[in-house]
């Protein structure tokens, strides 16, 4: 072998060398992307589950409040009225009826 095909396979090598080098970087920097896109995942994941537990306790503490207030004033006052008895409600009901409700109602106001 000459001195011309030593430095060409040398430089081969080189070249060869440098791509290998720059592959594993490269593959070092997608590791490094992926750990922290999966890191963001978790993050954005676990964020999205903390709200949604404060979502389910106001929620819940909204229903109690509502509980309690309906079985205070229920305590208080008599049963509500049947929907019949509802002067808004009586057009669904029959006209005779309806009309002797919404007289009744006119009159006691």
């Amino acid at each position: 072998m000459d001195e011309v095909t030593l430095v060409i396979y040398g430089l081969a090598f080189l070249v060869a060398g440098y791509v290998v080098w720059d592959f594993v970087a490269q593959y070092r920097k997608y590791l490094e992307y992926k750990a922290e896109l999966a890191a963001f995942h978790a993050a954005r994941l676990q964020s999205r589950q903390q709200a949604a537990d404060r979502s389910k306790q106001k929620r819940e503490q909204r229903y109690e409040q509502f509980e309690e207030t309906r079985r205070r004033l229920l305590g208080q006052q008599a049963p509500a009225p049947a929907t019949n008895d509802v002067p808004e409600l009586a057009a669904t009901a029959s006209e005779p009826a309806a009309q002797a409700r919404m007289e009744k109602a006119v009159g006691a106001t």
